[in-house]
């Protein structure tokens, strides 16, 4: 027999409510404060589509309130950095040029060089 579900008609509702209200809103707190385990959560949110929603909405106001708190140094910006790297996949990019200072590359095509040349290149 399974257990009864403490899911009700009104979770989307109060899931997004959770999410404008914390100050800081996660899955996690959601859950806990539901009194029950996070993956609780993600099985109603495969079974209801507002409620999955709902759980975006919580995820994407985590992100936003750690961007805007690491900025106006509400929350330490380097711990901020981390959990959105760790929990969004938001990461810092480079691109950098180390060698052509962006003229475009000139190929060598080796199998045109004689065995003399390609000796010459391998002892360079």
């Amino acid at each position: 027999m399974a257990r009864p579900t403490k899911y009700s008609d009104d979770m989307p509702k109060k899931a997004i409510e959770y999410a404008y209200k914390d100050d800081l809103p996660s899955v996690e707190a959601f859950a806990i404060k539901l009194k029950v385990v996070k993956s609780t959560l993600y099985e109603w949110a495969k079974r209801n589509k507002e409620f999955s929603n709902a759980l975006k909405i919580i995820k994407q106001n985590y992100q936003q309130k750690l961007i805007n708190g690491g900025l106006r140094g509400e929350f330490n910006p380097v711990f901020a950095k981390f959990l959105l790297s760790a929990q969004h996949g938001l990461t810092e990019s480079s691109n950098i040029d180390h060698t052509t200072k962006g003229d475009k590359l000139n190929s060598i095509d080796y199998s045109k060089l004689s065995k003399s040349a390609l000796e010459e290149i391998a002892r360079a």
